[in-house]
C-alpha cells in the first residue's frame, strides 16, 4: 500500500464507496438520486480539502483521506465542480439535511 496522486478516474469509486458506507439508500432508493447526492458528497468535501492522500494497492484504488488545515490553499479548485454543489445544495436541501441530522441523533447517542 503507498500514497500517490488522487487519480481522476477513481471519483467514480469513491462514490460507491460514499453511497454503500454512509448508507445513502437509507435516504433513497431512486438510483439515480444516490448518483447526484453521491457526486455531490464528494465534491463538496474535495473542494473543502487542503491536502489529499490516495491509497493505491499497486494500480488498485484502495482509499482516500482529505485534509482540511486552517490557513492552507484548497488543494482541489473546479469551477463545475463548485456549481454543481451549490445547484446540489439548493436542490437537494431535504436529503442532505436528513443526513445532517441523523449524524447530529447518532453524535448525540
Amino acid at each position: 500500500m503507498e500514497f500517490k496522486s488522487l487519480r481522476r478516474r477513481d471519483f467514480g469509486k469513491i462514490q460507491q464507496f460514499a453511497i454503500t458506507g454512509m448508507h445513502l439508500f437509507n435516504y433513497t432508493s431512486n438510483r439515480i438520486e444516490l448518483f447526484f447526492y453521491a457526486k455531490y458528497f464528494w465534491y463538496l468535501e474535495l473542494l473543502r480539502a487542503t491536502r489529499i492522500y490516495a491509497a493505491y494497492d499497486g494500480d488498485e484504488f484502495a482509499g482516500v483521506l482529505l485534509l482540511d488545515i486552517a490557513g492552507e490553499e484548497k488543494a482541489y479548485k473546479s469551477k463545475w465542480a463548485s456549481i454543481f454543489v451549490k445547484v446540489m445544495q439548493w436542490g437537494y436541501a431535504d436529503m442532505s439535511d436528513q443526513y445532517s441530522n441523523a449524524n447530529t441523533t447518532m453524535l448525540a447517542k
